[in-house]
């Protein structure tokens, strides 16, 4: 009885390795970061609306805990990259999304307001314009005229440009901020959460004059445990 004791015990442990170190925990965490741009007639948000997914047995848990502790950076087993494009002016506002697949690079990048339209470099370092509801490529003679892509600004340098002004938006927020767009409407983006002990929170709302505050934006800035299904979903979805 004793010898049938210890297999079992053995067995059980044997198992519970395997089971350790094939099951695994789930987290995604949703892109945060954005840029609004603003002058007296429109504002224009390139939001983040992609997917990182982390994935991990729970014997490796620890040690990725150790990691998060000590600020080590972990990268994403996938990724879902996409933008959210709203425009808003005094008449209405247009939303499109935009799907990158899983290439960061895919994404536009130093986006700038020059002669009235939103410009950026595409993948391959070349300038594109924003058409209305994508980014596309210029033109030869539209590029000669604006000097390629040397014109646009990184979001760590001009804060304003041509009676346009910038704000990043992310986890950096401390507090709330307020875009105003000529008389009629402005644009509030808010940490919900200020105690450093809780996670972060952005939103943004649309503020009209005589009307109730509207959200139209809003992420969390906290990775978060999630099923199989939850996990699929963040990264598939368009």
């Amino acid at each position: 009885m004793h010898r049938r004791t210890k297999i079992l015990v053995k067995v059980v442990i044997v198992v519970a390795l395997v089971l350790v170190t094939l099951l695994q925990l789930r987290y995604v965490l949703e892109d945060s970061h954005g840029l609004l741009w603003w002058n007296s007639d429109q504002a224009y948000l390139f939001l983040g609306a992609g997917c990182r997914g982390y994935h991990m047995s729970y014997l490796l848990f620890p040690w990725e805990a150790i990691k998060g502790y000590l600020n080590v950076p972990t990268f994403p087993d996938d990724r879902h990259v996409a933008m959210t494009v709203i425009r808003v002016t005094q008449d209405g506002m247009e939303r499109h999304v935009l799907d990158f697949g899983d290439d960061p690079t895919n994404t536009p990048q130093f986006l700038t307001p020059l002669d009235h339209d939103i410009y950026a470099m595409c993948k391959g370092a070349v300038l594109c314009k924003w058409t209305g509801t994508r980014f596309d490529r210029v033109d030869e003679e539209e590029e000669q005229r604006l000097g390629g892509v040397k014109r646009l600004v990184s979001v760590r340098t001009e804060k304003h440009i041509d009676g346009w002004s910038r704000l990043e938006i992310g986890p950096s927020l401390s507090d709330q901020f307020t875009a105003r767009v000529g008389q009629k409407f402005s644009l509030l983006v808010k940490n919900e959460v200020t105690d450093s002990s809780e996670s972060k929170a952005v939103s943004i709302y649309l503020q009209r004059t005589g009307q109730a505050p509207e959200s139209i934006w809003h992420v969390d800035l906290q990775s978060r445990r999630v099923s199989r299904v939850q996990y699929e979903q963040c990264l598939e979805r368009r």
